[in-house]
């Protein structure tokens, strides 16, 4: 009995640190995101937008980095800067690295 409860815990820790287990889901959702907000940005931002309504926390976070990275290829830095900084609100580790990028991580977005 004592192996077979072994035998349990070993495998909920293997699979809470396998790509199913979700902890690395956000990232490869992060991967997709960028990918696509980069090779078409202007269809992408849209697509995000609608993601976002039915996302989870932290996939909304992922979705509002992705239309940064977007508006930031289309050139617009202050737009950019303020989707990131919703990013970063929403708990996204990327957007606060692209914030310091840009020198921005201070940034008051103006209403």
């Amino acid at each position: 009995m004592k192996k077979f409860i072994c035998l349990m815990i070993l495998s909920l820790a293997l699979f809470a640190c396998s790509d199913n287990g979700g902890g690395n889901s956000l990232s490869g959702l992060e991967k997709t995101v960028t990918k696509q907000a980069l090779e078409d940005p202007e269809t992408s931002i849209s697509t995000f937008m609608e993601k976002i309504e039915t996302a989870s926390v932290e996939e909304q976070g992922v979705y509002m980095y992705g239309v940064a990275v977007a508006r930031e290829k289309m050139g617009d830095k202050s737009e950019a800067i303020n989707d990131y900084l919703s990013a970063e609100a929403l708990g996204n580790e990327s957007a606060k690295e692209a914030l310091q990028r840009l020198g921005a991580e201070h940034y008051a977005p103006q209403p």
